[in-house]
């Protein structure tokens, strides 16, 4: 491997000066790209209250090979090719951040760990007092019980060849 090493100094002749005092400029003969392992979430960094939803892969250099486990929250997924997906619950506060780890041990016993921190964009699961609606907008949507509606249904097609009379009736 060579280095290659360079002097520039950089000033300029507002009142702003900056200097630069030295560049470093590294190759490598080697001709191959150099692959560092990673860790990458694809499913967006989000919990609903309890659960969450995380998927994603790992990658390591190229010129490794082999085997790929990974372990989301020190437990195995049984991904064997770096790929991973998991339904993950807790049972903590609802409402704060979640620290979720995702560890990758490669075939030659390298190990990569990183934690993402999932928000809570996602809401809840969580069911909502009356349903998520108040009483007139389940009047509205539903009807109330006892209610009977009439309407003539048209139809707009050839295969049925009279007006049909439907009766709706609520009774719950």
């Amino acid at each position: 491997m060579r280095a290659w090493r360079k002097r520039a100094k950089v000033s300029a002749e507002s009142s702003n000066l900056a200097a630069l005092s030295s560049v470093t400029v590294i190759g490598s003969g080697a001709r191959t790209r150099i692959d560092w392992p990673q860790i990458t979430l694809a499913s967006p960094a989000e919990h609903f209250g309890q659960v969450a939803w995380v998927d994603g892969w790992a990658s390591g250099p190229t010129s490794l090979g082999g085997v790929t486990a990974i372990d989301v929250q020190t437990a195995d997924v049984g991904a064997t090719r770096g790929v991973f997906a998991s339904l993950l619950s807790r049972a903590g506060d609802a409402g704060k951040p979640w620290p979720v780890t995702v560890t990758a041990r490669f075939a030659d016993g390298a190990q990569l760990t990183q934690t993402f921190v999932l928000g809570t964009q996602g809401g809840s699961f969580a069911p909502k007092p009356g349903g998520g609606m108040s009483d007139a907008e389940k009047a509205t949507h539903f009807g109330t019980p006892g209610q009977a509606s009439t309407a003539t249904v048209e139809p707009h097609c050839f295969c049925v060849e009279k007006t049909r009379t439907t009766l709706l009736r609520n009774s719950r």
